[in-house]
This record gives C-alpha cells, structure tokens and sequence, in this order.
C-alpha cells in the first residue's frame, strides 16, 4: 500500500498546476489520469491577457499572466515561444479603439501603439491593423508530457480511468484501489459531470474544435486574431479555430464546426489551403466565467480545481498555488473563485 499525502485525479492544466504547486511545499502525491478528451491538449496554448474583441484587459489577467510565466519559464525546457498576435481592425472606429486602449495603464504594456501597416501575405483585410507584445505560445502538449515522464520515473503516475466506486472516504483521508492520501484533488475537467462528490456544480461543458490546415502561400510569423485564431505551427501548418459549442452530440470532430471554419477562414485568407486535421475538446465553463477550488462541504479530504474555460494557461499556475496554501495553511481564498459560492446547489 502506497501512502501520500495527496491524490491528484486528473493531468490537464488544473492537474499540472495543483502538482506543481505541491512541489513547492514539499508534499508527496500521485497522479490518476485518463488523458480523455483533454480541452488542455486540444487548446491552441495562446498566452494572451488581452481580450482582443474589445482590447480590454481580461479579468486580473496581468496579475495571472505574470504568476504563470514565472512557472512556464522556469523549466529547463522552456514550453514558451514569444509571439505578437495580429489583430486586422474591421473599420476606422476599431484602429481608434485600439489607440485608446493603447492608454490604458494595465494594457498598454501588451499593445504595440504602433500599426502594422502592411499585412503579411496571403491574408485579406481592408484596413491596417494592431499588434501585441509580451504574447506567445505554450506548447502545453509538450509541458504536459514531460512532467508525465517526471511523474513516471518517480512513479507518481497512473495511466488509468478513475473508478469512483472504488474511493473509501476515511477519517483520516481517504484509500483508493492499492493507494492511500491525506486529500483528493480533483482536476478532471468537463469530466466533472461524472463526478458524485462536484457533478452538480454548475459547469457546462463548452465544445471547441480547431482545423490543421496546410498551406504554404499563407506566409505568417505571428498569430492572427480575426474572428478565429490563425495559429502558426511551423512548416507550412496553421492551427485555425477554436468553435464555441454548448449543445453537442458527442465529443468527436464534427463536420458542422469544419465547415463554420472553412467558411470563416476564406474570409480571412485569400489564398488556397489544405485541411490536414481536425482536433476537437471540451472546456469546463460557469456562468459567472471565473474557475472554481475548495473543499467539499461535508468531505473535507475532497478538494476541486476547476472551470478554467478558454484561459486555463493563465489561471493555472497561480490558481494551483491558492488551492494548496488553502489546504496546507488555511489560507482564505478569493470570494469569486471559493466552491462556497455554489453550496446551495451542491448535493452533501
């Protein structure tokens, strides 16, 4: 019988996050993790605390944004690519939405005030457009997967669907098939809804789908932002997407979400291009937008870190650290983010 301190049920960016952080307090743990459908893997790994709609500064995201590149840049094999986003402007009122927000005290550290006049080839836009800086890339599959082969070599990992029946909650934490911990932490994503201890939280699984396209007259070193994202991967290839879906059949690509990119990216790109791929994954989203952590209402060795939505590579790390300085020191946490805002609606 192997006994930590924690379980960790659960490897996207919650998972990682929560794990990271217990290194830093120097807590034993081990991992349980399907890697099913995960919305971490399929994310297009975009580090960007703009909200390029309306070039606003997302919720605290530069607080967020400065706590997860003190992580992401700390590995050895840092997963951070640097990369300005390209964001075309519709009409003259949105260049001069751009100057204003370019005032901005907390965005204008991300927004290049000068215009990028002159497009690069092969995309189509009738105006000049804007550019950030500070922005870039997370090459969260590889992030991911070394710390799994960390884990591995440690053996902290197990490869396997989590068994909820098979889960004793004892005083004095809890056992799990040949495994025995402190506390639980579960970091399953959209999978929660599977889950009798959080099921009815209110998190709606939220479907997002991207296209792999080829297509070597497409000449971009920077991401775009025009209604989709256009993702440069390197050797000719482009991540393009992602859809938002709430109602859905299943968790598998769907020729509805190909053809609304297709449609959407020829009016994006006035050049000719292949579909070599289609990725699709589901997002843990709540109604009030913010992720959720804390503790089970009546099973304190039950912990939950979830709802990231699209801003999972932010959140994150920092968000990781706020779980366990709760559970190891008591500390409060942010009134917005507690699970206590949804005990009502939670099943003892």
């Amino acid at each position: 019988m192997k006994k930590v301190n924690y379980l960790i049920v659960g490897y996207g960016l919650a998972g990682f996050a929560v794990h990271q952080a217990l290194k830093e307090a120097k807590r034993s743990f081990h991992v349980i993790d399907a890697a099913k459908n995960s919305a971490s893997l399929v994310a297009g790994g975009l580090v960007n605390p703009i909200v390029l709609k309306k070039f606003n500064m997302s919720w605290k995201g530069e607080y967020w944004y400065e706590q997860a590149m003190q992580v992401y840049q700390s590995f050895e094999l840092n997963p951070f690519t640097p990369m300005p986003f390209l964001r075309p402007f519709k009409n003259k009122q949105e260049q001069n939405d751009w100057f204003m927000a370019c005032e901005r005290p907390k965005a204008k550290a991300f927004l290049a005030s000068e215009l990028v006049k002159t497009l690069p080839k092969g995309l189509e836009a009738e105006h000049q457009a804007g550019q950030t800086q500070g922005t870039g890339l997370l090459n969260i599959a590889q992030l991911l997967q070394n710390q799994k082969k960390e884990l591995q070599q440690q053996k902290a990992y197990t490869a396997a669907e989590f068994d909820y029946q098979q889960l004793e909650i004892r005083e004095d934490g809890v056992q799990y098939a040949n495994l025995k911990a402190d506390k639980l932490v579960f970091c399953e994503g959209a999978q929660i809804k599977n889950n009798p201890y959080f099921k009815d939280l209110p998190i709606v699984p939220n479907k997002g789908e991207y296209l792999i396209i080829h297509s070597p007259q497409l000449q971009l070193e920077q991401v775009v932002k025009a209604g989709y994202f256009i993702i440069p991967l390197g050797d000719n290839r482009y991540k393009v997407g992602a859809t938002y879906a709430r109602k859905f059949e299943d968790e598998q690509p769907s020729a509805s979400a190909k053809s609304e990119i297709i449609k959407k990216l020829n009016q994006i790109i006035n050049c000719d291009f292949e579909v070599v791929d289609q990725l699709a994954g589901v997002r843990p989203t709540l109604g009030d937008r913010k992720p959720v952590m804390g503790r089970h209402q009546e099973h304190e060795q039950l912990y939950v870190l979830n709802g990231f939505g699209s801003r999972g590579i932010l959140y994150a790390p920092e968000m990781g650290r706020m779980l366990v300085a709760y559970s190891e020191k008591q500390q409060s946490l942010p009134s917005e983010l507690a699970i206590e805002r949804f005990y009502a609606s939670l099943q003892p």
